[in-house]
């Protein structure tokens, strides 16, 4: 869940301006996105792993939930290039 806020936050943050200044992504907020979606996948291949291991099938519901809602927060907000945005 932590990944998930923090690639929304990182997308907040490399898109949000004031009194009008224009937007330059920076290549650290693409990289930060990155591993935010590393650690989303492996934190889900984790848990549902671990959900396998000791067969909690009623897990599964909360990790397919959480999968769900990962994919679409980073398909949704992604930040994959430099520069002002498209």
């Amino acid at each position: 869940m932590a990944a998930i806020a923090a690639i929304f936050l990182n997308y907040i943050g490399a898109h949000l301006t004031f009194f009008g200044e224009p937007v330059d992504i920076d290549p650290e907020a693409v990289r930060f996105y990155w591993i935010a979606v590393a650690v989303l996948v492996a934190g889900l291949a984790a848990s549902f792993g671990a959900a396998a291991r000791r067969r909690a099938r009623k897990s599964y519901a909360w990790h397919s939930l959480m999968a769900a809602i990962g994919t679409v927060v980073a398909v949704g907000f992604a930040v994959t290039q430099t520069g002002p945005p498209s």
